[in-house]
């Protein structure tokens, strides 16, 4: 039975073969009427929309716009954005980029060697040269963001740029009145609101603003915790005559974040996204997660001017504003007796909150506290072939550092997270017991000029050098052999670059770029223990 329908079938394909074939055999003896060829056009789109537009100027760099940030995931931040521009190596500590752990190095530099800037603002920490994505303008509020690689514009306001430079530059205000509103939920029971209200032009002023407030809240994605991050970006804009436009924009962020302990082989092994500090708190416990987590504040202004003075001079500044406060806390234990301030034994015990047998389990605080203000102004003016660029730029900024001591209730809550000054732990004559207690001031000034010499209309050469004078005066409060700190220092900074425009699209370019960075401020003072 099976091989006789078997036969069948076989019997049938053939003769449907059979049959095509002389179909076939027919109809190449009748020659069909020549048929005009169909119009065919092949139209490029670039993939994805706004990764990598082109770049003009002689040097390594490469971008993202809106297009392309609009189609990310809300809650990225600024580092993560750029993970597949070339020469960028980035690490995140968590998926919904709210950690302060959150890296970044450029060609094998590091964070604190790479400049960045929002608005023409910098945004590193004065006296260590880290800049924290997490606090930086939400990204539906980007319009770019831009990578140079080894190397920055010679009018940038950084210290630590020998890596390069990445900067952020902020939508502007929409010229007629609207809103935005975006939910968002996700893993780790994470959920983030945005809204943004735009102005529109208003009355006859020609300005126009925005005002964005998001909120944004995750668990830890391994062991206990969770983060949160309130943020509010505002930007007002006045455009007017021939190109000339002035603005003001603030970002402000208050977060409180989790770190995260590296784990071993063995510890990932056996435990895990279980591998974390501990849930619960006992008694003695330094490893509890809410003695490690991080409160910070900030608040960011910047107002860029650009003006025409006439078809040929136009003059460039950038005023700005920073203020930040936090604390990286962790747990510690300390005795009542046996302490030192500074190189100074302390012969009265201290008065610990929950001491058992002179031990008691506390909050060990590693504060900042920043102010930073400057400008940076330049002119332009093309004369001939020539583009002569002559600028200067100043920059004040303290920064008081204080590693103190906070107790902490039977619950293991502390008694103050933000490690203040005022709550924290005193010796018994009043004076705050801290391993390290300093401010310093930081004076920057710098002038430069450059000249770019169109050549022909595709060739083109240019020169410049910058020259900056970095001081630092600081002081330190715990007693022993140092006081009052003071350093010098100057750089100079040349610069030369040629390149050739080959197409709209295309050119070729070599450059020689100087970048310099100066030690951090925690080099300039002793270190104690004990």
């Amino acid at each position: 039975m099976s091989a006789s329908c078997n036969r069948r079938r076989v019997g049938r394909v053939a003769l449907t073969l059979s049959a095509a074939f002389v179909a076939s055999s027919a109809a190449a003896q009748v020659a069909p009427d020549p048929v005009e060829p169909a119009e065919i056009r092949v139209v490029g789109k670039q993939d994805p929309a706004g990764f990598l537009p082109d770049q003009k100027v002689p040097r390594a760099q490469s971008a993202i716009s809106a297009d392309f940030i609009v189609k990310q995931a809300p809650t990225l931040n600024a580092f993560q954005l750029v993970t597949l521009l070339p020469g960028a190596n980035v690490a995140s500590s968590d998926p919904y980029g709210l950690s302060t752990s959150s890296s970044l190095t450029l060609r094998g530099l590091g964070q604190d060697e790479i400049g960045v800037l929002m608005e023409g603002a910098p945004q590193n920490d004065i006296g260590y040269y880290y800049a924290y994505p997490s606090q930086f303008a939400d990204p539906e509020n980007l319009k770019r963001i831009s990578i140079a690689q080894g190397s920055v514009d010679i009018d940038s306001p950084t210290l630590g740029g020998a890596g390069g430079l990445l900067s952020l530059a902020l939508d502007d205000p929409k010229a007629r009145p609207g809103a935005l509103v975006d939910l968002s939920l996700g893993s780790y029971a994470a959920r983030r609101g945005f809204v943004r209200i735009d102005s529109g032009t208003i009355g006859q002023t020609g300005l126009k603003a925005f005002l964005s407030y998001s909120n944004t809240r995750a668990d830890n994605w391994r062991g206990p915790g969770f983060d949160t991050r309130q943020h509010i970006d505002a930007k007002i804009l006045n455009e007017w005559g021939a190109g000339n436009r002035a603005s003001l924009a603030l970002s402000y962020n208050d977060a409180n974040t989790s770190s995260y302990p590296s784990p071993t082989l063995a510890e990932w092994t056996a435990q895990g996204r279980g591998f974390n500090y501990d849930a619960r708190y006992t008694a003695g416990n330094t490893n509890y997660w809410r003695l490690y987590r991080a409160p910070f504040r900030n608040l960011y202004a910047s107002a860029p001017v650009h003006l025409a003075l006439n078809d040929r001079l136009a003059l460039d500044s950038t005023s700005y504003l920073q203020f930040g406060y936090g604390n990286a806390p962790y747990g510690t234990q300390l005795t009542t007796e046996g302490n030192f301030l500074g190189t100074e034994a302390l012969a009265q015990p201290i008065a610990l909150p929950g001491a058992v047998d002179g031990v008691a389990t506390v909050l060990g605080n590693y504060t900042g506290d920043q102010m930073r203000a400057g400008t940076v102004a330049k002119l332009t003016l093309k004369t001939g072939v020539h583009t002569l660029t002559a600028g200067l730029w100043f920059d004040y900024g303290t920064d008081r550092v204080t590693q103190s001591y906070t107790s902490i209730d039977a619950e293991g809550q502390p008694t103050d997270r933000w490690g203040y000054r005022a709550k924290a732990i005193r010796t018994a004559d009043g004076r705050l017991l801290a391993y390290e207690n300093q401010r310093t001031v930081t004076v920057t000034k710098s002038v430069f000029v450059a000249d770019s010499i169109a050549l022909t209309p595709r060739l083109t050469i240019e020169a410049g050098f910058k020259g900056v004078n970095v001081l630092r005066n600081g002081r330190t409060y715990l007693p022993g052999p140092q006081d009052a700190v003071r350093k010098d220092s100057f750089a100079a900074l040349p610069r030369a670059a040629i390149h050739y425009r080959l197409d709209d699209r295309q050119q070729l370019f070599a450059n020689i770029t100087t970048n310099f960075r100066t030690p951090n401020e925690f080099t300039l003072y002793n270190s104690y223990y004990g």
